[in-house]
C-alpha cells in the first residue's frame, strides 16, 4: 500500500480486518482513485466493502469478461 503503485490486486482484504480497518482501507481506496485515479482490482465477498469502493464490477464467467458500471448493487439490478 505505500509503494504508490497504479494498480493494487486485493484478493479478499477485509478477511482479518476488523471494522476500523474495514473502513480505513474504504475510504483510503476510494480517495485513492479520486485524488491520484489510481486502480484497484478487488476480489471479495464482502458486498457492504464492494458498494464503498467500486465504479465498476467485471464479471468473469466461462472466458468471457462483461463489464458493468457502478457498484455491486447496481451490477445485481444490471
Amino acid at each position: 500500500l505505500l509503494t504508490g503503485a497504479p494498480v493494487l490486486l486485493l484478493d479478499e482484504p477485509t478477511n482479518h480486518l476488523d471494522i476500523s480497518g474495514i473502513e480505513f482501507l474504504e475510504s483510503w481506496l476510494v480517495e485513492r482513485r479520486q485524488a491520484a485515479g489510481k486502480a484497484a482490482l478487488v476480489v471479495s465477498h464482502d458486498r457492504h466493502f464492494l458498494n464503498s469502493v467500486c465504479d465498476q464490477i467485471l464479471d468473469v464467467s466461462s472466458g468471457v469478461i462483461e463489464e458493468y458500471p457502478g457498484n455491486y448493487d447496481a451490477y445485481r439490478k444490471l
